[in-house]
Order: C-alpha cells, then structure tokens, then sequence
C-alpha cells in the first residue's frame, strides 16, 4: 500500500476557519462554545487567549464585538487549530507569544494576502516581537512550529 500523501495544511485551516465562523454566528450557540473550548484549552500545553471579559448577556455588548480580533493558529501540527477573540485591533508577535502557555523555541508563520501564486496567500514567517501580525480577511491565520 502507498504511503498517504502529506496533508494540506493551508485548505485544512481555511476549512476550519470557515467551520468555526459557521458555528460562532448564533450568540447564544458562541457563549457555549468559548466556554467548552477555554475548558478544553486550559488542560492543553498551548492554551487560549483569554476572551477579554465576560461573555455577551445583552444586545447592547454586540456594538463592542466589532472591536474583537478573531485569531486563529494550528500549533506544531497538531490537526485541530485554536480559535480564540481578542479585544485589540491589532496584535504584536510579543503579545500572541505571552499567550502560549508552553515556552520554548518556536516559528511563527502567519497567513497574508499576496499576488505572488494563484491562491492568493502566503505564510509570512514573523520573527520580531514588536511586528504587528499581518492579517488574512480581518483575522490573524497562524502557525506555530517547533524550531529544529
């Protein structure tokens, strides 16, 4: 039997990305969510950003959600990527490493917008803790590898 072809990292996470926009749409469907995946973050090395608050009781709260930033990251190929929202408009490389609760030597790619290839995109390798994350469609697209 011939060995499985690698897998498509790029699709898988705009797969997922697109799945996750479906399921946080309802409010009420997204409250439920945030808190069974900041559970389920808590017990993994790499945890979730915080969600910067409480979670939205009233329509009122929705005016403030346009400030949130979506970022979502697979980390060291694991299949399943984390979501999370952070309440900033713009976020640094220094700020998303505090978030990782795992420290260690790791590179940082981040997904961004280029005319080079046909899709469309690129992963730009960011190195700087004072660069701002380039953005992919309003949100930060990223991937965390282990350096060797």
């Amino acid at each position: 039997m011939p060995p499985l072809p690698p897998p498509n990292t790029l699709a898988q996470l705009e797969e997922a990305c697109r799945r996750l926009e479906e399921v946080s749409k309802p409010p009420k469907q997204r409250q439920s969510t945030a808190a069974s995946s900041l559970q389920r973050d808590r017990s993994h090395p790499a945890a979730a950003f915080p969600t910067g608050g409480t979670p939205l009781a009233s329509p009122g709260l929705q005016a403030d959600e346009s400030k949130e930033l979506v970022v979502t990251y697979f980390f060291c190929g694991e299949e399943i990527p984390y979501r999370s929202m952070m309440k900033t408009h713009c976020l640094t490389l220094g700020h998303f490493k505090e978030q990782l609760s795992k420290k260690g030597n790791y590179r940082y790619y981040f997904k961004k917008a280029s005319d080079e290839f046909e899709c469309g995109a690129v992963f730009e390798e960011v190195w700087e803790d004072a660069t701002v994350l380039p953005m992919y469609e309003g949100k930060v697209l990223g991937k965390v590898e282990r350096m060797d």
